[in-house]
């Protein structure tokens, strides 16, 4: 099973303005050690439906008894440090790519003195690859707003790499998007895998409703409208059902994936559909198409659109209102 054949989860984007990435900081190998399962990755693949099936009936109950309004009592202070951690976060598991060589899965510190530390294996071609699309994406920010400047990164990235060969210059490619949509159906569990995951997907869901409610606000604040967190928590309930039923993560709000979107120029969640029935098409018949893109490509795209919830103005006026809730913390 392959976790990233997943496109049929995109359509229930419909449903929101924000768009959705598996919730990968609580993923079921961080809770359940693999040598517990026998080093099986079938039995992972069901435990990991599994807690996307929990997740959805979670958010379902937390969307039924109205739970929403809970998420109007987290202070703006909260998010905006949220907002920023998360952009830091993110930026640290894309440099490594962005410098041509393999990061590690770990929190913010671990992933910066990972790269710091490895900083000697750059490859002097992917970094100008990655430097290069860099350039082209802030430049199109400055003077061409309103068009998707990424997507044609994204194309040119494509073409250079059969162009140039830039596989053999030891630029890592995106490699092999298996093609064609999961089979659905239920997984098979024990009622003791159920205890061993609640927990798990309790943190999940908390985890998608605060980032959700994090780029939801943002985008509310930037181009108008009122954020409905009970009709999110029925778009998580429903997303994560089709999550299990086809075989994947739990699923929650995805800022880098919402943030890219937005500066493609989305403004709406027709996007989203439109978005998904090029995916399935994609997914379906042209999915060799993607294994020639460059990492660093994909690199530059992300760390060009997290730039946004990076708000420094915010973080001043915190500090000048308030330096306790500003403060920074320490590395472990």
């Amino acid at each position: 099973m392959c976790l990233r054949r997943r496109a049929l989860l995109v359509v229930l984007q419909l449903a929101v303005h924000v768009d959705h990435g598996h919730v990968r900081d609580l993923a079921p190998d961080r809770v359940v050690a693999w040598r517990d399962l026998g080093g099986d990755p079938s039995r992972f693949g069901t435990l990991a439906a599994a807690t996307a099936l929990l997740v959805a009936a979670i958010a379902f109950v937390a969307w039924l008894v109205r739970a929403g309004a809970i998420v109007n009592f987290i202070s703006e202070s909260v998010m905006v440090g949220f907002k920023c951690g998360l952009a830091l976060f993110l930026a640290s598991t894309q440099l490594p790519k962005l410098f041509g060589f393999h990061g590690v899965h770990g929190d913010f510190w671990q992933n910066t003195r990972y790269f710091l530390a490895h900083l000697n294996e750059t490859r002097p071609i992917a970094l100008a690859v990655g430097l290069g699309a860099l350039v082209v994406l802030v430049l199109g920010r400055i003077f061409f707003k309103t068009r998707p400047v990424a997507l044609f990164v994204v194309a040119g990235g494509i073409v250079a790499a059969s162009v140039f060969a830039l596989d053999r210059h030891a630029v890592s490619l995106l490699g092999n998007v298996p093609r064609g949509l999961p089979v659905p159906g239920l997984p098979s569990i024990r009622g003791a895998d159920i205890n061993r995951l609640l927990a798990l997907a309790v943190a999940c869901f908390l985890l998608a409703a605060v980032e959700t409610a994090a780029i939801g606000r943002t985008f509310s604040a930037k181009h108008g409208g009122r954020l409905d967190a009970n009709q999110e928590f029925l778009a998580l309930a429903a997303a994560n059902l089709a999550a299990g039923f086809g075989r994947g993560l739990a699923v929650g709000g995805g800022s880098s994936q919402s943030l890219v979107n937005e500066s493609a120029g989305a403004r709406t969640p027709l996007s989203g559909a439109i978005a998904a029935g090029f995916i399935l098409i994609v997914i379906l018949y042209f999915s060799q198409l993607l294994r020639g893109l460059p990492q660093p490509v994909l690199a530059a795209v992300v760390l060009v659109a997290v730039t946004g919830l990076f708000q420094v103005s915010a973080l001043g006026r915190l500090w000048q209102a308030s330096r306790g809730e500003s403060s920074w913390p320490s590395p472990p």
